[in-house]
């Protein structure tokens, strides 16, 4: 039993992640990485200005008055389009 559900995992893992499953070092288009490095842009200033901003901010010597929401977002967006800027023209 014990083995027949490592040989049922390691087909699942295939499914989901062929090119890894039979060696091919993760084949993904430059748009798919570009793509992933804005998401992760996004979700950095969001969790920045979510809650690292309080505390992280003292430690770096930055800090001051609470922005509004929509500063908050302007600051999202903004570095998610500047990071897509840099990306287009390296």
């Amino acid at each position: 039993m014990r083995r027949q559900m490592g040989h049922v995992a390691r087909r699942g893992i295939r499914r989901v992640l062929p090119a890894m499953s039979r060696g091919g070092g993760g084949r993904c288009s430059p748009l798919c990485l570009a793509g992933l490095s804005l998401l992760g842009v996004f979700l950095l200033s969001a969790a920045w200005v979510c809650g690292l901003d309080d505390s992280l901010g003292p430690l770096l010597g930055i800090g001051g008055e609470p922005e509004s929401v929509r500063g908050q977002w302007e600051y999202i967006i903004a570095s998610t389009l500047f990071a897509g800027i840099a990306m287009l023209f390296p």
